[in-house]
């Protein structure tokens, strides 16, 4: 039999055998039911003994038969916890030796690519499934999927190939950009685990299935350390002759998205260097119906930027972007969901009449239509109703009660703004008790008051024209904007989150205006001075903001931008599984909106990486499969596992004792 014997002392747990022990219960039992009899003879019945005794060596072979199935079954038991294994290395070549193949298929959305006779991922599919057909006896596989979740789809060794190309058949690509740097550390930690759980002791293979995609490629360093547990593989399935143009970018600028209004919104054509050179259809639809078609002229290899003007009734609507079809349809249509209103509810609110005036006039100004802009004098929030508003201006509020900062909290969350001006009357203790709570899905949680800033006169830092409020402010310097008078203002200490961003600062790097995104789409936003110029005790001024000719544009983007974010939804794919497309949000089970997914502008790049760029284990000669030689340690024998084999002869001794058992009663 040669390398075909089970050698003893060959499992994967070698210390289960002690279960074997066992084995010597029923032996014990058997010994201990055997009762020591006194013979007396007797004449009569001696022929009737003479008939027992040849019937009664029968019934001990069948109780020795009995008390053999029952240690084999212990014995059984014990080896199949072992995990037994057949040497079969001894006369076998190495490459006939079964192997744990790792198959990575990459799911990006470049693998929609048009192929030959069909796209990149059927033949990368199809090279995988070719893989399965070829599989030794006793091949084992793990399947997983590149993209943006990076999941295992089989991460439990299969020793059945037609399972495996089933799975594989089922799967799809996603529109998302593909994680290469995240799969590898998740297939090398994946191997690490399976050599220290002593799940495979044979040689393992890791097949990359990929287009080599550039920028997917280049975010992998070229150190990157891959398991040496294995040989490492990709078979190339891109072509670099495609055709490819795609939509970059597809917005709208700021506004209050009000019916009716003209709309403007920008688009980017990048037109791909194999297209011709004759002018491109570009259409805008609204609502699945094209609105308008235009032919841009557009080099091949170039981008143009192409502006739509539309004017849209109340309610939702999704926006779209579309150009012909080539070799990669998903780029081909970028949308966009706005939210029109007939018109935008503003509240002015302030106890002082003067501040909510130097507001109300400067978001009326030119807005006729737009904002229905009114003043109230209040300070009791609580008062007021949560849906009458889609922004208010809390003007130089005075002291915050707990009641007024619920009503708040509510009235954001509902996803509507909130402007607050913290002027001479605000209480920093009350403040930082609701404000600066340190939790990021408390909408309140924007900061802390630490002192108030002594009177002098502070210049404004724009902090680089970045945010979206300020923006505008970077072409038009003679607006005033930094050169506003500010002489007395709070200093405050944002809160540690990523949703809280400076937009303007002051002094030493204080913040003059903070701004936090909520996770309803609204925004919170503080000035941390007062909007009255003599807000303070006997006239005292504190800034010349509404006196300034940046004002008016400053509050109007403010609300605007707020608008602009809440209104017009554009969701790129670098995150989730979901296709592009537009889906339904939903807030205490019901729909109340849509929002769009739109396809990674990196996938649209199908430029090819060389091979000369590749991790070093990952480079070769030939770019359509290239390979590596195996790595010493996964030329280790290797052993085909018998545990089923031990299970089925277990279960092969339990249903023979119980027939032999039965067999016994009978007689």
């Amino acid at each position: 039999m040669g390398n075909e014997l089970l050698f003893l002392g060959l499992f994967t747990s070698s210390w289960m055998l002690l279960w074997a022990a066992a084995a010597a219960i029923p032996i014990v039992l058997h010994l201990l039911s055997r009762r020591q009899r006194r013979s007396i003879r007797w004449a009569a019945v001696q022929f009737v003994i003479a008939a027992q005794q040849k019937s009664q060596r029968k019934f001990r072979l069948w109780q020795w038969l009995l008390l053999a199935l029952r240690v084999l079954a212990i014995v059984l038991f014990a080896i199949a916890l072992a995990d037994p294994v057949i040497d079969a290395s001894a006369d076998v070549p190495l490459e006939r030796r079964p192997r744990l193949q790792i198959l990575v298929i990459d799911g990006s959305m470049s693998m929609k690519t048009r192929r030959d006779d069909g796209t990149r991922w059927s033949d990368a599919i199809a090279a995988a499934t070719q893989r399965c057909d070829d599989a030794h006896p006793g091949d084992g596989f793990l399947l997983l999927q590149v993209g943006a979740q990076n999941g295992w789809i089989v991460d439990t060794i299969t020793y059945d190939p037609v399972e495996m190309q089933q799975t594989l058949a089922s799967l799809q690509p996603t529109d998302s950009e593909a994680a290469f740097g995240l799969a590898i550390e998740n297939v090398s930690r994946r191997i690490d685990e399976i050599n220290s759980d002593r799940l495979w002791s044979g040689a393992v293979e890791v097949a990359i299935f990929a287009d080599l995609q550039a920028l997917s490629w280049r975010s992998v360093p070229v150190q990157t350390k891959l398991s040496p547990q294995a040989s490492w593989t990709i078979v190339d399935v891109g072509n670099r002759d495609v055709d490819n143009s795609h939509i970059d970018a597809f917005h709208a600028d700021p506004g209050f998205f009000v019916a009716q209004q003209p709309l403007q919104l920008h688009s980017r054509i990048a037109r791909s260097p194999q297209s011709g050179s004759d002018p491109m259809l570009v259409q805008l639809l609204v609502d699945d119906v094209v609105r308008e078609s235009r032919r841009i002229a557009i080099d091949p290899g170039a981008r143009s930027d192409v502006a739509w003007q539309v004017a849209l009734p109340a309610g939702e609507h999704v926006l779209a972007v579309k150009i012909p079809d080539d070799d990669l349809n998903a780029d081909n249509i970028r949308r966009l969901v706005v939210e029109m209103r007939s018109q935008l509810r503003v509240a002015c609110i302030g106890a002082d009449a003067a501040a909510t005036r130097f507001v109300a006039t400067a978001l009326r100004s030119g807005t006729a239509g737009q904002l229905d802009v009114q003043q109230i004098a209040s300070q009791r929030l609580s008062q007021l109703p949560r849906d009458g508003f889609d922004f208010i201006v809390l003007c130089d509020w005075g002291p915050l009660r707990s009641e007024d900062a619920r009503w708040l909290r509510s009235y954001l969350r509902q996803g509507h703004s909130a402007m607050l001006w913290l002027g001479p009357g605000i209480d920093p203790q009350a403040f930082n008790r609701e404000f600066s709570s340190g939790d990021p899905g408390d909408p309140l949680s924007i900061g802390r008051i630490e002192s108030l800033a002594n009177v002098d006169q502070y210049p404004i830092d724009p902090k680089g024209y970045s945010h979206r409020i300020s923006k505008p402010f970077q072409s038009h310097p003679d607006s005033g904007l930094i050169t506003t008078p500010i002489f007395r203002y709070w200093k405050i200490e944002p809160a540690a989150d990523s949703n809280v961003a400076t937009v303007l600062g002051i002094g030493d790097g204080d913040p003059l205006l903070l701004s936090k995104r909520l996770a309803s789409g609204a925004h919170l936003m503080v000035m941390t001075t007062a909007v009255n110029p003599q807000a303070g005790a006997d006239g005292e001024a504190w800034n010349a903001i509404a006196l300034w000719p940046s004002f008016i544009p400053l509050l109007q983007e403010s609300v605007a931008v707020t608008q602009t974010e809440t209104g017009a939804a554009d969701t790129t794919n670098d995150s989730t599984s979901r296709d592009a497309g537009v889906y339904p949000v939903e807030r205490d089970g019901k729909t109340v909106g849509r929002f769009v997914i739109n396809p990674p502008v990196a996938e649209s790049d199908l430029a090819m990486i060389e091979t000369a760029q590749l991790p070093e284990r990952l480079r070769g000669a030939d770019d359509a499969s290239v390979e590596t030689k195996p790595e010493p340690q996964a030329l280790e024998t290797t052993g085909v596992p018998l545990f089923q084999i031990a299970i089925a002869c277990l279960i092969g001794c339990l249903v023979a004792e119980s027939w032999v058992s039965r067999q016994l009663r009978l007689r």
